[in-house]
């Protein structure tokens, strides 16, 4: 199975390539720190086929933000998840693609977070 691909691009020119799962949960993350008019540092790393390395960029309402996803509709979030990602936004480290949390089975849990579920 292929992995849809997604994109989030930052002021124009910063792109992480990721797949669409990940990206909407970045993206629900983001954009409540936004909403708060909170600024947060995000940093990713490049894959070895794009040359490595890590970026790290200051995530600011003044700055242009573009997601792109493969998938026409996304599908449930996990609000563990979201929750993780918000808690690393919040810290002065800032924002990086934390792992998807697990049920003790092994599974994802799948569910639509409200704001109260998540908030650091």
């Amino acid at each position: 199975m292929l992995v849809p691909v997604s994109r989030l691009v930052y002021d124009g020119h910063h792109r992480l390539v990721t797949d669409d799962r990940t990206l909407r949960h970045l993206q629900w993350v983001i954009g409540d720190k936004l909403r708060r008019h909170e600024p947060f540092m995000f940093t990713w790393t490049h894959p070895p086929e794009d040359g490595g390395g890590r970026l790290a960029v200051w995530v600011t309402p003044d700055v242009g933000l573009a997601y792109t996803f493969d998938e026409r509709r996304g599908g449930p979030l996990n609000a563990r998840w979201i929750q993780a990602l918000a808690l690393a936004a919040h810290s002065p480290a800032g924002l990086w693609l934390v792992p998807e949390p697990v049920d003790e089975d092994g599974e994802t849990e799948t569910s639509d977070p409200s704001p109260q579920e998540v908030s650091p």
